[in-house]
C-alpha cells in the first residue's frame, strides 16, 4: 500500500508540503535570539593641544675641515739650504715669526753691498752736476759782464776812428775781441742748457740704484722663511744642503687660529632658517628647472643682501659634531658667509662657518682637535620664532584629526608651512587650542566617537623638539 502511494505521481509535492509545515511548526515553537542594546564603546585616542609655541628652526649639513689659513711656503730665492728649524716636520707646530728655512744669503749680501756703491756714485754725480752749476753760473755771470766792457770799448774805439784819432786795425782787433766775449758767453749759455737734461739722467740712475737696493734687500730677507702664523706642519718638501730653485716647494702648513667647513645643506631646508628674508624664500620656491640646466647657478640675490651682515644679524647658532660612532662632544662654530654657486641637480647651497682655536678647545680623551680632512655634522639653529607647531606623525596626507568638544572626530585639510624632523609646523586649518590626536585611525570616520586622552609626556617633547634641546633626527 505504503509502496503504491510512494510510486504516485502525486507522492513527492505531498511529502514537500508536510516537510515545510513541520518546520514552521518547530520554528515557532523556539523561543525568539536575545539582542544586545549596548552602544559600541567609543575609540580611544592620544592628543596634544595645538600651541604656538618658541620654535628654533633647524637644518643639518654635512663637510669636511679645512684650514681658513692654509701656507705653500715656496722659495723665493734660489741657493743652498743651509738651516731648517729641528720642528719643521709633519705634524708639529711652529709659532708666528719663527724661522723655518735659511737659505745661503753670501751672493744676496754681495749684491746689496753692490746695489748700495752704486747709489752713491749716482748720488755723488749729482751732487757734482750740482756744483758744476754754480760754477758755471758765476762764470756766466763774469762772462756777461766782460762782453759788456768789451762792447763799450769797441763803441769808444769806432768813435776815435771815425774822428781819424784811432787806427782801422786797432778797432778790428777790439772787434774781435767783443766776438770771442760773446762766443764764451754763448758757450756757457749752452752748457748750462744741458743741465737739466743732465740731472734728469742723473736721476734716473739714483732712482734705479735704490730700486736695485731695495730689490737686493728684499732678496736678503727673502733667505729667510719665517712662519706667518702659528701653524701645524704638513709635508716637507726640503732637506738640509739642498739647493733650491727660485718658486721651489719647500712646506706646507695650516693655520691653528682657526678652521673652515663648507657644509652643503639641501635650498629646502635653508629656507626656515631665514623665513622672512625674501632673497632665500624666492630661491627656495624656484624649481629644478627654474634655476638653470647647467650643473651650477650663481646666486645674484645672495649678494650682497645675504652677505656676512645678514649671517651676524640673523645669530644663528652653529653646532659641529664629527661623523662618527664615538661619543665626541662638539664644537660651537659661527656663520661667516654664504656660497654664491648653487647645484640645482641636488638643490644644495654651501654654508661656510668658522671655529676658532679648534687646537685649544681639544680635550684628552673626549674632544681632539679639529685638523684638515675630518668629516662634520653642521647642525644650523635659528633664533625662536612663534609658530604652531604639531607632531609630524599626526598629519596623514595633509589632513589631521580633530577631537572635538563634543568627543567625536573630525578629520580637517591643514597647510603645511615647513617639516623639520618628527615636528611639522603648520600655517593654516588648525587653531590653538584645539585638540590633535595622535593615533592612526582605521578606520576613521567623520563624526565618530572618540575617547580622547590627552599625552602630556608627548607635548613636552614637542616643547624639547622646538626648542633645540634634542638632536635632529
Amino acid at each position: 500500500m505504503v509502496t503504491k502511494l510512494l510510486s504516485s505521481r502525486l507522492s513527492l509535492p505531498a511529502l514537500a508540503i508536510i516537510g515545510l509545515a513541520v518546520a514552521i511548526i518547530i520554528t515557532k515553537a523556539e523561543p525568539p535570539i536575545p539582542h544586545n542594546d549596548k552602544k559600541i564603546a567609543p575609540k580611544i585616542v592620544d592628543t596634544i593641544e595645538a600651541q604656538v609655541i618658541p620654535f628654533r628652526a633647524r637644518a643639518v649639513g654635512y663637510g669636511s675641515v679645512e684650514p681658513a689659513t692654509f701656507l705653500q711656503a715656496n722659495a723665493e730665492v734660489s741657493g743652498k739650504v743651509i738651516y731648517l728649524h729641528p720642528n719643521l716636520t709633519r705634524g708639529s707646530t711652529l709659532r708666528q715669526g719663527e724661522i723655518a728655512v735659511k737659505i745661503d744669503p753670501t751672493n744676496y749680501r754681495l749684491a746689496l753691498a753692490k746695489a748700495e756703491a752704486e747709489l752713491i756714485i749716482n748720488k755723488a754725480d749729482l751732487e757734482e752736476l750740482r756744483i758744476e752749476k754754480k760754477q758755471l753760473d758765476i762764470s756766466l755771470a763774469i762772462a756777461k759782464r766782460n762782453l759788456t766792457i768789451g762792447e763799450n770799448e769797441l763803441k769808444r774805439k769806432k768813435k776815435l776812428n771815425s774822428k781819424g784819432s784811432l787806427a782801422k786795425s786797432t778797432v778790428d782787433t777790439e772787434e774781435q775781441k767783443v766776438l770771442s766775449l760773446r762766443q764764451n758767453v754763448q758757450d756757457l749759455q749752452s752748457k748750462i742748457s744741458l743741465l737739466p737734461t743732465r740731472e734728469k739722467v742723473i736721476q734716473a740712475q739714483i732712482n734705479r740704484a735704490r730700486a736695485q737696493l731695495k730689490e737686493q734687500e728684499k732678496n736678503l730677507a727673502r733667505t729667510k722663511i719665517t712662519m706667518p702664523f702659528t701653524g701645524r706642519i704638513g709635508e716637507v718638501l726640503v732637506e738640509q744642503d739642498e739647493f733650491v730653485a727660485s718658486n721651489n716647494r719647500l712646506f706646507n702648513a695650516s693655520d691653528v687660529a682657526s678652521v673652515e667647513i663648507s657644509a652643503e645643506l639641501p635650498i629646502s631646508h635653508v629656507r626656515p632658517l631665514f623665513f622672512n628674508e625674501p632673497a632665500l624664500n624666492s630661491l627656495t620656491t624656484q624649481t629644478p628647472s627654474e634655476l638653470s640646466s647647467t650643473h651650477q647657478t650663481t646666486i645674484p640675490s645672495l649678494h650682497p643682501v645675504l652677505s656676512n651682515n645678514l649671517l651676524q644679524q640673523m645669530n644663528i647658532d652653529v653646532t659641529v659634531r664629527l661623523v662618527s660612532n664615538l661619543n665626541i662632544k662638539p664644537w660651537q662654530g659661527r656663520p661667516i658667509r654664504i656660497g654664491e654657486i648653487l647645484d640645482p641637480t641636488s638643490r644644495t647651497i654651501s654654508f661656510i662657518v668658522a671655529i676658532d682655536n679648534p687646537y685649544e678647545k681639544a680635550i684628552p680623551g673626549r674632544r681632539p682637535p679639529l685638523i684638515q680632512g675630518m668629516y662634520t655634522e653642521v647642525e644650523f639653529i635659528a633664533q625662536a620664532r612663534p609658530h604652531l607647531t604639531i607632531p609630524r606623525h599626526a598629519i596623514h596626507q595633509n589632513k589631521v584629526y580633530i577631537a572635538t568638544t563634543d568627543n567625536t572626530l573630525e578629520i580637517r585639510d591643514i597647510k603645511i608651512k615647513f617639516l623639520q624632523g618628527d615636528l611639522a609646523v603648520i600655517s593654516n586649518g588648525i587653531t590653538a587650542g584645539e585638540q590633535v590626536i595622535l593615533n592612526d585611525l582605521i578606520p576613521a570616520v567623520n563624526g565618530m566617537s572618540i575617547s580622547a586622552s590627552l599625552d602630556q609626556a608627548m607635548q613636552q617633547r614637542i616643547n624639547a623638539l622646538a626648542n633645540g634641546d634634542e638632536k635632529l633626527k
